[in-house]
């Protein structure tokens, strides 16, 4: 992959694209995906503040892509309009590499760690009773997301309770639309620059569930 970046459009700059990276398969450097580089000012401070950073203690800019998982993936993102999922035991940098996918777009990063006791109210969102508000729908943690540019990375989702798990299941199919029944079936679309991907502990240890 390149340093260089190509130029933005202006239709790009009006949304926070300052411009283009190359990202080349490394076994055929005729290969490539151009991945987009967002300017961090383009977001708000809270968003910024999930945005990976050179020196954070996570040391994103030190991840050595020794599989070429940012082309696969890029490919995957950009070429397939697939979800990638990332299969291996615990801490051989399964969420790491998705944090470093987001440090390399300059994109606020969302994890999403589910266990047996995530409760779909807190991914999807409930109704609500104020009253100045009223009656209104408060969105969880994955509308939010869903509709802006980010990184997404769901751990271990299969070892969820089964109605999270069915929740999440569609979004990875091609519609990418989040279906919110508890919202009298609001349908979300997928921003074009939300990237979403999965990551699983192998099932063959029997130390997993799910």
């Amino acid at each position: 992959k390149s340093d260089e970046m190509e130029p933005a459009t202006e239709d790009d700059q009006k949304i926070g694209i300052k411009g283009w990276k190359r990202v080349e398969d490394s076994n055929n450097k005729d290969r490539f995906i151009m991945l987009p580089v967002f300017d961090s000012q383009f977001f708000d401070d809270d968003e910024r503040a999930k945005i990976p950073m050179t020196g954070d203690d996570e040391h994103p800019e030190k991840y050595v892509d020794h599989q070429n998982l940012l082309y696969k993936t890029a490919a995957i993102w950009r070429g397939m309009n697939q979800t990638p999922a990332l299969n291996g035991i615990a801490g051989v940098g399964k969420t790491e590499f998705f944090r470093y996918a987001a440090w390399f777009m300059g994109l606020p990063f969302e994890r999403i760690s589910i266990t047996n006791r995530t409760e779909l109210d807190d991914l999807a969102g409930k109704m609500q009773v104020h009253p100045d508000k009223g009656t209104y729908f408060q969105y969880g943690r994955i509308p939010k997301a869903w509709n802006k540019p980010c990184v997404i990375v769901i751990d271990e989702p299969n070892v969820g309770p089964p109605d999270v798990w069915q929740f999440l299941r569609p979004l990875t199919d091609n519609s990418k639309q989040l279906v919110l029944d508890m919202n009298n079936g609001e349908r979300i679309s997928k921003n074009e620059y939300c990237f979403m991907g999965m990551a699983f502990n192998p099932t063959w240890d029997l130390r997993n569930v799910g």
